[in-house]
C-alpha cells in the first residue's frame, strides 16, 4: 500500500502511481468517515490502480469539512487534477 498527500488531501492507494491511459478507481468515503474505510478493498486488490483520499477535515487531510457536497466535489476535482495522468476515472462511493 502507498500513502501520500496531494492538493491538501491525504490518500491511500493500492498501487501507485497510475500509468498513462490506465483507469483510476476513485474510492470516496461518506461524510462522517475517512479514506481508511476503503482499506480492506485496497488490500484485496493490490494490483488495481485505486486511490482513497481523505476528504477535507477527515483522516489525515488538512482543512475543515466542506459545508456542502459541491465544496467536497471541488476538493476531489483539485486532487484528481494533481494526481491523475490522462485516462478514465471510475468513481465509487457511498453516503
Amino acid at each position: 500500500m502507498y500513502e501520500g498527500h496531494a492538493a491538501g488531501l491525504h490518500f491511500r492507494a493500492g498501487r501507485w502511481p497510475p500509468r498513462a491511459g490506465e483507469p483510476l478507481v476513485l474510492l470516496i468515503h461518506g461524510a462522517g468517515s475517512s479514506g481508511g474505510f476503503w482499506q480492506d478493498y485496497l488490500d484485496a486488490f493490490p494490483a488495481a490502480c485505486a486511490v482513497a483520499p481523505d476528504l477535507p477535515g477527515r483522516g489525515g487531510s488538512e482543512g475543515e469539512p466542506g459545508p456542502d457536497i459541491a465544496s467536497r466535489a471541488q476538493a476531489v476535482e483539485r486532487f484528481l487534477d494533481e494526481v491523475r495522468p490522462a485516462g478514465p476515472v471510475i468513481p465509487v462511493g457511498f453516503s
